[in-house]
């Protein structure tokens, strides 16, 4: 009985000392250090663009959707909710959708967020040409730390895909302050202006041509040709080398482009057509197009192409 009484005194000791330590064995559960890991993210947020000059809001907005996400993904930040933002502002008499005019508004709403950097900045288009302008902004000491900006001639859909993630990166420090590539953004036929080629067409010839884009939008377009024989009721045309002259008309900037244009050939032939062409970062360079071929002395007929070329 004895032996009985002084085991289970020894085991209710073991056990009440176990449970004892048991806390200190297992730091990782404390407040202390719960408290830590959350605070190894820092508190950003993100707050809307300013839709600069006749842009509209809705493309700003966009944008912002679009750094959001981003800084979201982004292991080093823990980012307010819009919802969490717009409710909290509101309740301090701001409007749901934040866009400071200067960076004392942007520390104010920082302060009021409890957050340790605010994101903010603008976008603007001037003709087809974006500025997209980001900034980071230091709440405690009212700073900018770091600002970025590009301005691309693009689609907003690039604007979007292509170039928000690297200026981001840029503005985080996550890069060495490297230059965005030129030509994201740029038009493929101002990226690649000149083009050589090779055609031919129902009109009974072929030719070599050399191009030049003045911009993204207009091309100059010079050949020498082979044509056979060719009969008409009132005139013909002998077999041999020509040349042709053409102007080129895009009806957009893309790669994949619907354009008019108007050639002359040194058989006084006259010209006008519609095509297509489609022309690529690697430098193929792919047209086919249709039209009419006149000439004053024996009318006109039918006239129609394709070509392939290489654009660098």
């Amino acid at each position: 009985m004895l032996n009985r009484r002084l085991f289970m005194g020894f085991f209710s000791g073991l056990l009440s000392t176990a449970l004892f330590l048991l806390p200190a064995l297992t730091p990782q559960c404390s407040p202390m250090n719960q408290a830590a890991w959350a605070q190894e993210k820092e508190a950003v947020a993100v707050l809307e663009l300013k839709a600069i000059g006749n842009l509209a809001p809705e493309e700003a907005e966009l944008v912002t959707s679009r750094v959001r996400s981003l800084v979201v993904q982004n292991p080093r930040f823990r980012v307010l909710e819009r919802e969490g933002m717009d409710r909290i502002l509101k309740e301090q008499g701001f409007q749901s959708t934040q866009n400071c005019e200067n960076e004392a508004c942007s520390v104010q709403v920082g302060r009021l967020l409890a957050v340790r950097k605010i994101i903010t900045g603008g976008l603007s288009k001037v003709g087809s040409t974006y500025t997209l302008s980001l900034r980071m902004i230091d709440v405690e000491n009212g700073t900018i730390l770091s600002e970025r900006f590009v301005d691309c001639n693009c689609s907003r859909e690039v604007l979007l895909f292509e170039q928000v993630s690297p200026l981001l990166q840029q503005l985080l420090g996550e890069t060495l302050n490297a230059p965005l590539k030129k030509t994201e953004g740029v038009p493929i036929r101002k990226q690649k202006p000149f083009q050589i080629g090779a055609e031919g067409g129902l009109s009974d010839y072929w030719g070599l041509t050399l191009g030049y884009n003045i911009n993204e939008y207009l091309a100059l377009r010079l050949g020498a040709t082979y044509h056979q024989e060719q009969y008409n009721a009132n005139f013909i045309t002998p077999a041999g080398i020509g040349g042709v002259a053409a102007l080129r008309a895009y009806f957009n900037p893309h790669d994949l482009a619907g354009f008019a244009e108007v050639a002359a050939t040194t058989e006084l032939w006259f010209i006008p057509r519609l095509g297509i062409e489609y022309r690529n970062a690697w430098g193929l360079n792919l047209w086919a197009a249709g039209g009419w071929r006149y000439r004053y002395v024996n009318g006109g007929s039918f006239d129609a192409l394709a070509g392939v070329g290489y654009a660098f």
